[in-house]
């Protein structure tokens, strides 16, 4: 599994963007306690610790063991995140081309995250929506339809 990072506030703490997704990909974990998740994000604008550290750490208060949470903490966008997850999951034997990749996302994200899934290489991928907060619902849904068309444009999804 692989959670996508979505800000972070006060410096260290998920964005409730991010802790929603966090929440959703944590039950998963719960129900398949031998399953690894990567958790990916670099450092924002005025972010003290990378998505990634702070992901770890919400997953490890709530019970995830150290062992199963890699982390990936340099990518900056979501087409980084995919692409610098697959790297780690390379390291650890685990092959997209091949193999399903659960990705947990936000609702709005899901189709531009499984179109750049598939132009990184993964073959097999189950994209997991989270919930978004109804006050941010019209802002998210206007930024991932320019981001969509951006990604068509520069050719990152076809």
């Amino acid at each position: 599994m692989i959670i996508l990072g979505a800000g972070l506030r006060s410096g260290d703490q998920p964005s409730p963007l991010l802790a929603r997704r966090l929440d959703v990909a944590l039950g998963i974990l719960q129900r398949f306690p031998a399953s690894p998740v990567v958790v990916s994000g670099g450092h924002g604008m005025l972010e003290t610790v990378s998505e990634a550290e702070a992901m770890q750490h919400y997953l490890l208060t709530r019970g995830i063991t150290r062992e199963r949470i890699w982390l990936e903490n340099q990518s900056t966008s979501t087409e980084e995140n995919l692409r610098f997850s697959r790297r780690v999951l390379d390291t650890h034997g685990i092959a997209v081309a091949r193999q399903p990749i659960a990705i947990v996302t936000s609702a709005f994200h899901t189709y531009r995250s499984a179109r750049l899934a598939s132009h990184a290489g993964y073959a097999r991928t189950d994209l997991i929506p989270a919930p978004t907060p109804l006050s941010i619902l019209p802002n998210v849904w206007l930024r991932e339809y320019l981001a969509c068309i951006k990604a068509w444009l520069t050719g990152e999804i076809g």
